[in-house]
């Protein structure tokens, strides 16, 4: 893999962090809370789609934790195949 590649995942890598942790914000989860506590905030109908996004999301950051970990398992495996190959050689 050429340094130019490597220094593409980087990058690639890095934003993806950056984005995770601004996802993350307590603040906008905490201004949630306050605004559904609001008497009157919403209807039925308003209340079961604002749980159905809430549902999606949940389903979204699980799969991105189990492909984040996988990622990584099958990244050190690849290190490993290949320090034991070049110890073949």
């Amino acid at each position: 893999m050429s340094e130019k590649n490597i220094h593409q995942i980087e990058q690639k890598l890095s934003a993806v962090k950056t984005n995770l942790k601004s996802v993350a914000q307590d603040e906008v989860y905490d201004q949630l809370l306050v605004i559904i506590h609001r008497p009157g905030w919403t209807t039925l109908a308003e209340s079961a789609f604002f749980e159905t996004v809430v549902d999606s999301m949940e389903t979204h950051v699980r799969s991105l934790s189990k492909l984040q970990r996988d990622l990584l398992r099958a990244s050190e495996l690849v290190g490993a195949h290949a320090e034991t190959a070049g110890s073949r050689a």
